[in-house]
């Protein structure tokens, strides 16, 4: 699963955080993304996105941060768009590196990551019903709604229209942005046929997809 990065918008309440505990992790960054990429696939994300303490300017226009960026706080806000479970957003300021400030965001995401394996947990061992566990994260704020919106109710629906096309020939949408706005179902339909077009990994811009994320969230914080 690729990791669409972006700008921390507005502080959630109570970061920064005065004094964060030293890490207790000893793995990898590496072995991060890897039990990240893991607990991604096992709750079905389809798109996810990573806000860290920079400026825009540090990230490429695929959705990258650039090999010099600065990344000042340890804080991180991620946002999860599931199938099943909508968009879920975890955040974690807790830790830092000892001698590694500049690094400290890496090992929050590691924490989000080992939660995201203990609630996987939970449902396996049959202490929740299916999903139970998620139903809190998905009353949080979407991490990239917290800003000032890029753009309106109206102006995402009629992008997200824009890319929902039934077939590259015949180039018509599935859904106008007014049956889109209507209908929660088409909203997430609508979604759903973008996505399969402009995801990354369907080698479609990576840019475009952040958008559509973007629109979706603008849409889902207004209903």
């Amino acid at each position: 699963m690729i990791l669409t990065y972006r700008p921390i918008k507005a502080w959630p309440e109570g970061w920064p955080r005065e004094s964060p505990k030293w890490t207790p992790f000893k793995s990898t960054f590496r072995d991060t993304l890897q039990l990240l990429d893991r607990e991604l696939d096992a709750i079905g994300a389809t798109a996810v996105t990573l806000q860290v303490d920079t400026s825009e300017r540090n990230i490429r226009t695929d959705g990258q941060l650039r090999g010099d960026a600065k990344i000042t706080n340890q804080g991180v806000i991620l946002t999860i768009e599931t199938r099943a479970h909508g968009t879920l957003v975890y955040q974690c300021d807790e830790f830092e590196r000892v001698g590694g400030r500049g690094e400290s965001w890496r090992e929050n995401l590691r924490a989000i990551a080992l939660g995201l394996e203990a609630l996987r947990k939970v449902e396996r061992y049959g202490i929740a019903n299916r999903g139970q566990q998620y139903a809190g994260y998905r009353e949080l704020p979407s991490g990239i709604a917290m800003g000032a919106a890029v753009m309106t109710v109206e102006q995402a629906a009629a992008f997200i229209a824009e890319h929902a096309i039934e077939s590259p020939i015949s180039g018509r949408p599935a859904f106008t942005a007014e049956e889109i706005l209507s209908n929660p179902m088409r909203t997430k339909a609508a979604f759903a046929i973008a996505a399969k077009r402009l995801h990354p990994d369907a080698g479609g811009d990576p840019a475009l997809f952040r958008k559509l994320t973007e629109a979706r969230s603008v849409i889902e914080g207004n209903t």
